[in-house]
């Protein structure tokens, strides 16, 4: 990606500058412009991450979204009953990070993966959302370019979705 955050952010609010409606009063013109009108500030995005019986994988999950470029997010871990060491990892991993935007909703029984998205997404409310599977990693750049694409001048983006590269337990890519 082009560009470092910071570029995006101002090229983001440089595109939600109002337009200038006039107003007169007497000799004075009001617009939003000068009347001090402050930037909207970006979206936040909520994440689930959504782990069954993955524990081999899930640090590297959580640590993927943690290193994102864009962190206007909070994050969901919700493991869905695992009977591996999922939990006891998920748990590791979030008290080692100590980051506020993370949090862990351990379900009472398994019910799927679809189960495990809404819980997370019941769990948020920031107007953006994306999921993450236990055993799957993002690039530093995930969220940022997603972000972007919704707020595209071109047109609003319902939805967004990326390549899939799919790599062996040692990193080595196999396709994508």
């Amino acid at each position: 990606m082009a560009g470092s955050i910071g570029e995006f952010n101002k090229s983001l609010q440089r595109s939600f500058v109002a337009p200038r409606k006039r107003n007169k009063i007497g000799d004075m013109t009001i617009s939003p412009a000068n009347l001090g009108t402050p930037l909207p500030t970006l979206p936040a995005v909520s994440v689930c991450i959504g782990c069954y019986n993955q524990a081999d994988f899930i640090e590297t999950a959580i640590r993927s979204v943690a290193a994102q470029t864009y962190s206007e997010f909070d994050c969901a871990v919700v493991d869905d009953f695992s009977t591996d060491d999922s939990c006891k990892r998920i748990q590791a991993c979030l008290s080692e990070m100590n980051d506020d935007r993370f949090r862990f909703l351990p379900c009472r029984n398994n019910s799927g993966q679809m189960a495990t998205l809404m819980t997370g997404l019941d769990a948020t409310d920031a107007p953006l959302f994306a999921f993450l599977d236990g055993d799957d990693i993002w690039n530093a750049e995930f969220l940022e370019c997603h972000v972007r694409a919704h707020l595209s001048r071109a047109g609003i983006a319902a939805l967004s979705s990326s390549d899939e590269i799919l790599v062996d337990e040692r990193g080595t890519t196999l396709s994508g």
